[in-house]
This record gives structure tokens, C-alpha cells and sequence, in this order.
């Protein structure tokens, strides 16, 4: 399972619906192999969503998230919403327990 980040604002600082997970789900594709969506609301007119993927690579799930996020964006539901950024959060260094 893969996790992507994808940081969306809005041009009128607007929050994202209440189903906003549901939503993104519809535009999934078989391919893009998308198991479940997550949004941590921000300041106004900034979220980040977590799209988790069950995509053998990192890779094909951050491509997959792209191209999912592209498809949402360009409809009705989604107008006026643009990716500010789309990726894997990388741990830069070990984690202390």
C-alpha cells in the first residue's frame, strides 16, 4: 500500500465538501487501483488529501494519483480547485521510537 499526498487550494479560498473522499472515488479508475481517500482540511482554500494505493511501485501510485486528481479537477464538482502539489512523502531520516 502506497500513500500520496496531494495539496489542493482553491482560487476563492472555498472548503471541500463534506464527501469530498466519496467524490475523488468516483473518479478512480480500475487501473489506478485506489483503495480509500483521506482529507486533512487546512486554512481556508487549502487541503491535503491521502490517496491510498494497493500499486505494486511507489511510482505507478504517485503517476495514478495524478492522473486521478487531473480527471476530478477538470469537473464541475471540482472547478476552480488546482494541485499544488502531488507525492509520496519520503522519510528523509530513521525514525526514533
Amino acid at each position: 500500500m502506497h500513500l500520496v499526498h496531494v495539496q489542493l487550494r482553491s482560487n476563492d479560498d472555498r472548503a471541500l465538501l463534506d464527501d469530498a473522499p466519496a467524490r475523488f472515488m468516483v473518479y478512480a479508475e480500475p487501473r489506478d487501483r485506489l483503495e480509500h481517500v483521506s482529507v486533512a482540511r487546512r486554512p481556508p482554500g487549502r487541503h491535503t488529501l491521502g490517496l491510498f494505493f494497493s500499486s505494486p511501485a511507489l511510482a505507478d501510485a504517485e503517476t495514478a494519483a495524478l492522473r486521478l486528481m487531473l480527471r476530478a479537477l477538470r469537473s464541475d464538482a471540482f472547478a476552480g480547485w488546482a494541485i499544488e502539489r502531488c507525492e509520496a512523502a519520503l522519510v528523509t531520516r530513521p525514525l526514533a521510537f
